[in-house]
């Protein structure tokens, strides 16, 4: 069974990860195998194989097909909603999914934003709505999630925003509603504190939302985030502690063990506890690959056959695949499954603590390549943060959180009282999280490659091979590729990321020892930049900024200034017009690793507004790299009768592509030949505009737009000539063109 597993699992990651879509007709390839195998026993482990291939086809091709028709795409309709999950709502705006029961899109999963909303829409509420649609596109930016990717393994059809709307009927009672009702308990019980309400809502029904930012730091920087979601570790607990009580209550009842075991009895009650906690979490990847290993437990228990854990492992993963082939593109489906097979891999016959402690240090050595390549960083803590942090969660946290919802219906007191007391836990531990991952170093480097990540996985497999493997200790040879610290840059050489924040602009250079942040992008009611671009990009890098330079304090520019300055506050900065802070002035320069840095604009008594940005042209002699924030005709006509050397080989152009700005005479000046144009995808004011466009394409610049491109990298290395890498250079399956 688990070489079919692997072999079906390979398969559907060729379909899942190709460039583009295989034809449905190719699933029928599975349909001679499937006969063949009906009379030759020895083809059935190809069926499968196959017949899981085709499902797979098959699905992707229903996901693709159930997006939002090109001729919707940016058109306001008018829909009946369904809200299908647990709305998070701030104060400035509501999201949730939501499924289409009547109008253009009826069937369609929408992901849905509502600002200002004059209601909360509640779980499983009908309304009615007119919103503006759109396919579901996402930024792309180097350490940050890939939405698209994720939206497509959950079924989301497309995005949505709300214009108006009212409701056409309350919720029904069912899971969904069950689940909103112990979130609206835990939110009172909680009171204003967010972070703990949302620990204990994300142990109750898997719904995290209100924990800050410190919080998340905390969590991650020690390795504990699966701790805050129902995980398969507190499914697996609560499964346990049910059927170890039907057991001792079962074996009690001399009738009842007549007619069935004990033992069966004990793996039955489990199971459906299990489910049932998995349902109230909203069924998520790892819950269901729980209950699924717990199924093939109780099975086998049922049968009286033995279950070693590894057919149990792959008896569980064929049930994932077969039931959701798409799960592949989720980091938690990797990280869910690969993780039990480490802890499988580490249980030896030695005792609880030495297995204890083992099973920590397996797993965070052979989670560390998937985490690399999720997150960008791996907590060096964690083996010891998560010896003491699991049996804290699952001991006090868990149980508390659980008997709140047992008590719920019937006392619901005691239920608030068990919430908050759970609440409490949260706030005392929390700070001693936060010290361990801030006193503690963590594993950062740059975008590592496929290669460097599938070695370091093989050798953690070879690692823990049983013994008897010839050359088990060779695996940690296959780490160097991974461990070792990507070339650094030469002495005079540095990279320049564009970074993909739609309407605004952020910049992240890097030479060999510094690192500088031109803009922190918009803000406004999507967050800013700082937080789901700027941050994940520095992480993965592995860098902190000396110098954040921001333009002028247009809010596409300086949205994350707030964010930076709490996060960063080693950074020095200079600013433009508009903005507290030590002013930036022409003259300005400074010298980095052979690299000559030096402000052009505003003068001494420069204008506030656009033209008063901020211009920074980067020298050095692998090339020139001219910033220009958002200066205009005026802005431009100074900066070319200053004076000043304007020539550079790439140009981040001047106000996002706008007619107002890129001057037929800046243009002639600068010659580019790599432009990049910082604007949103299908932006209102149609930036870049088509006759900017085509006057950098006449001095023969080449051109990538951070909305279609997604974030662009501008290399300068000694010896060759510049050169832009967009991050969507490569095509997937689930990836809008």
């Amino acid at each position: 069974m688990g070489k079919v597993a692997l072999a079906s699992l390979a398969t559907i990651i060729a379909i899942a990860f190709a460039p583009q879509a295989l034809p449905v007709a190719s699933a029928l390839v599975a349909v001679p195998i499937l006969l063949i195998a009906l009379h030759r026993p020895a083809w059935r482990a190809s069926a499968t194989v196959a017949a899981i291939g085709a499902l797979a086809v098959l699905q992707v091709d229903a996901r693709l097909a159930a997006r939002v028709p090109p001729a919707h795409d940016g058109a306001t309709l008018e829909l009946a909603l369904r809200v299908d999950s647990l709305p998070d709502a701030d104060a400035r705006r509501t999201r949730f999914e939501a499924v289409v029961e009547d109008g253009p899109l009826a069937g369609r999963r929408l992901a849905v934003a509502w600002y200002a909303a004059p209601a909360r829409p509640a779980a499983g509420e009908r309304w009615w709505v007119r919103a503006l649609v759109r396919r579901p596109r996402a930024h792309l930016n180097p350490g940050a999630a890939d939405l698209e990717a994720l939206w497509f393994e959950r079924g989301i059809d497309g995005l949505a925003t709300v214009r108006e709307g009212r409701r056409l009927a309350t919720a029904a009672p069912g899971v969904l509603a069950a689940r909103a009702a112990v979130v609206a308990a835990v939110e009172s019980a909680c009171g204003d504190r967010p972070t703990a309400c949302g620990v204990v809502g994300g142990l109750t029904v898997g719904r995290a939302a209100g924990i800050d930012d410190g919080a998340w730091r905390a969590f991650r920087r020690t390795g504990t985030v699966h701790l805050v979601a129902i995980s398969g570790l507190h499914v697996t607990l609560l499964g346990t502690i049910a059927a170890l009580i039907a057991f001792a209550l079962a074996r009690r009842s001399a009738r009842l063990t007549a007619w069935v075991p004990a033992q069966a009895v004990a793996a039955a009650t489990g199971l459906m506890v299990a489910a049932g906690y998995a349902l109230l979490a909203g069924a998520s990847l790892p819950s269901r690959r729980t209950v699924l290993m717990l199924a093939v437990v109780a099975t086998a228990v049922w049968l009286r056959r033995p279950a070693p854990a590894r057919r149990v492992l792959a008896a569980a993963l064929l049930a994932v695949l077969v039931t959701d082939p798409l799960a592949v593109l989720a980091p938690g489906f990797w990280l869910s499954f690969l993780g039990v097979a480490l802890l499988v891999a580490a249980v030896d016959d030695g005792g609880w603590l030495r297995n204890a402690v083992r099973a920590q240090l397996v797993a965070s050595l052979g989670l560390a390549p998937v985490l690399l390549a999720a997150f960008g960083a791996v907590p060096l803590v964690a083996p010891l943060a998560n010896l003491v942090a699991i049996p804290a969660f699952n001991l006090a946290l868990v149980p508390l959180a659980l008997a709140g919802c047992v008590l719920l219906p019937w006392a619901p007191g005691l239920a608030d009282g068990c919430f908050a007391l759970c609440a409490r836990l949260v706030d005392l531990g929390l700070p001693v999280l936060a010290a361990l991952g801030e006193a503690s170093p963590e594993l950062a480097r740059g975008p590592a490659s496929v290669l460097a990540m599938a070695a370091a996985c093989v050798g953690t497999l070879w690692l823990l091979a049983p013994r008897g493997v010839p050359g088990r200790a060779l695996g940690a040879v296959l780490w160097l590729p991974l461990l070792c610290a990507p070339p650094r840059l030469a002495p005079g050489e540095f990279d320049a990321r564009v970074l993909d924040v739609g309407h605004g602009l952020a910049v992240v250079v890097t030479t060999r020892e510094h690192t500088l942040l031109y803009d922190t992008g918009p803000g406004g009611l999507d967050g800013d930049a700082a937080g789901w671009a700027i941050g994940p990009t520095l992480t993965v890098l592995g860098r902190r900024p000396d110098l954040i330079v921001v333009s002028h304090a247009d809010r596409d520019h300086s949205g994350g200034v707030a964010r930076l300055t709490r996060e960063q506050p080693d950074a020095r900065w200079r600013v433009g017009a508009g903005l507290d802070g030590v002013p930036c002035r022409a003259g300005q320069r400074w010298r980095w690793d052979g690299i000559d840095f030096e402000l052009l604009h505003p003068p001494v008594a420069g204008a506030p507004g656009n033209d008063g940005s901020c211009v920074l042209r980067i020298s050095a002699p692998s090339g020139v790299l001219l910033l220009t924030g958002d200066v205009e005709a005026d802005g431009e006509r100074e900066l070319l009768a200053s004076g000043a050397s304007l020539r550079a080989d790439a140009l981040v152009a001047p106000h996002h592509g706008s007619a107002s700005s890129s001057s037929a005479a800046l243009v002639a000046a600068v010659r580019p030949t790599l432009v990049v144009h910082s604007a949103g995808w299908r932006n209102r004011w149609g930036f870049p505009r088509a006759e900017i466009v085509a006057r950098y394409r006449a001095v023969g610049a080449r051109q990538s737009v951070t909305g279609r491109d997604g974030a662009v990298d501008l290399e300068f290395r000694l010896g060759r000539a510049p050169r832009a890498i967009p991050a969507r250079r490569e095509r997937r399956v689930w990836r809008e063109p």
